[in-house]
C-alpha cells in the first residue's frame, strides 16, 4: 500500500495530509478484512480539506480518488459545485443532489465550497440549504451513497461554516485537514516539474530567477502562478527562437532559458497586480 500511495503522490508537494487520509482508509481496510475475511467493506467517509488558492484541493482529491481505485476501494470521482446541486424551483434541487449522489455510489464524491450552498441563507428563493440537508441525510443516514465524500473549501470559509453546523461536524469522520501554503522552494520544484512534464529543458541556477516573484503572489496564489509561469516562459522562448535560423532552433527548442523565466516572473507579477 505504501508505495502504491509513493507512486501516486510522488509529484504532489506537501501531500502529508492527504496521505494521512489514504491511510487511515486503507488501514480501516485491513483491520476489517482480518476481523471479518470480506474484502468488501461497509465503512464510508467524510473528509473536509481545506487550503488556500493553489494549494492543490481538487488535484488532490482526484490522487485520493486514484489511490482507492488502486487498493480497490471506490470506481472513480464525481465532481460537484453549487450550481450542479441547486435547482431554481422548489423540489429540484432535491432531485439534482440525489441524481449526484447516485452517480457517485461506489465512487468517491468531491463537493467543492460547500459553505456556498447556504450563501442565500433566509432567503427564500434560494434552494442551497435545500441541497445541504439533502446531503447531510446522505453523510450519515441513506444508503446507497458515495464510499466517500470530499468536501473541499478555504480555510476561513469552512471554519465558519463548521462552526455554524455542529451536525456537519459531527458526520465527519476526522477533524478538517488542511493544506498548507508553498514556500518560494516549492515554487521552483513545482515550476520544474511543469517545465519537464512539457518536454522544456532548463538549467537548475536559472531558476533562481523565481525569487523575483513577488511574496504577495506566492502567498495569495500558491502553485497557480505555475502554468501561467510556464506559458508566458514559453512565449518568450518562440520569440526567441524565430530570431534563429531552423538548424539553430532545433538546437534550442527544448531549452528555456533564464531570460525566458526573468519575462515570465515579470508578467506574472504584473498578472496579479503586484509590483516587485
Amino acid at each position: 500500500m505504501t508505495s502504491v500511495l509513493h507512486q501516486i503522490f510522488e509529484s504532489f508537494h506537501k501531500s502529508q495530509p492527504l496521505t494521512e487520509i489514504c491511510m487511515t482508509i486503507s488501514n480501516d481496510l485491513y483491520f476489517d478484512h482480518m476481523m471479518s475475511g470480506d474484502d468488501e467493506s461497509e465503512r464510508k467517509y467524510n473528509f473536509v480539506i481545506t487550503g488556500n488558492p493553489g494549494t492543490g484541493k481538487t488535484s488532490g482529491s482526484k490522487l485520493i480518488s486514484d489511490y482507492l481505485m488502486k487498493i480497490g476501494y471506490g470506481e472513480g470521482f464525481v465532481y460537484c459545485q453549487r450550481d450542479d446541486l441547486v435547482a431554481d424551483h422548489i423540489g429540484g434541487t432535491e432531485v439534482k443532489v440525489v441524481d449526484a449522489i447516485s452517480r457517485a455510489v461506489g465512487k468517491v464524491l468531491i463537493l467543492d465550497e460547500i459553505y456556498q450552498l447556504c450563501k442565500g441563507h433566509g432567503d427564500t428563493k434560494d434552494f442551497g440549504n435545500e441541497a445541504f440537508n439533502t446531503i447531510m441525510a446522505y453523510m450519515i443516514d441513506k444508503v446507497p451513497r458515495p464510499k466517500c465524500m470530499l468536501f473541499l473549501g478555504y480555510p476561513d470559509k469552512m471554519d465558519e461554516f463548521c462552526n455554524m453546523n455542529s451536525g456537519f461536524m459531527r458526520r465527519l469522520t476526522v477533524p478538517p485537514v488542511n493544506l498548507p501554503n508553498y514556500a518560494p522552494d516549492d515554487i521552483k520544484s513545482i515550476f520544474s516539474s511543469f517545465c519537464k512534464k512539457a518536454g522544456y529543458i532548463l538549467n537548475k541556477e536559472d531558476l533562481d530567477e523565481l525569487a523575483n516573484i513577488n511574496p504577495n503572489v506566492i502567498g495569495t496564489h500558491n502553485a497557480g502562478i505555475c502554468q501561467p509561469l510556464l506559458n508566458f516562459a514559453e512565449k518568450e522562448q518562440r520569440l526567441r527562437l524565430l530570431s534563429m535560423d531552423h538548424n539553430e532552433r532545433k538546437l534550442h527548442v527544448k531549452k528555456v532559458q533564464v531570460t525566458d523565466i526573468k519575462s515570465a516572473v515579470e508578467r506574472v507579477n504584473n498578472l496579479f497586480q503586484f509590483k516587485v
